[in-house]
């Protein structure tokens, strides 16, 4: 594993968080189906990655409700059920090595 992924899980973790790394998207989208429960309602913010994992089509095929502004007809009416789900998914906007 790159060096500078394995300084960045650990610093995350010395300052309190819960880190899961992952070899491929393959794995991260089956970690992500299996710690989400059908009943749950998703909200997307705006993510190219999670856009090209394809998630919010296998949870919404799966049966879950999902809001994606991205995705929705009326964007501020998804937008505003995405704020209000049980789970909120985005991607970070930056991440530094020392966590």
């Amino acid at each position: 594993m790159n060096k500078k992924i394995i300084l960045a899980e650990k610093s995350l973790k010395k300052n309190g968080f819960k880190v899961k790394v992952f070899n491929n998207i393959d794995e991260a989208k089956e970690a992500l189906m299996e710690a989400i429960d059908t009943h749950e309602s998703i909200g997307f913010g705006g993510s190219m990655t999670l856009f090209e994992m394809g998630i919010y089509e296998d949870l919404k095929n799966r049966g879950n409700k999902v809001y994606w502004h991205w995705k929705g007809e009326d964007k501020k009416a998804e937008l505003d059920a995405a704020r209000s789900s049980d789970i909120y998914i985005s991607s970070t906007n930056a991440l530094t090595l020392d966590g």
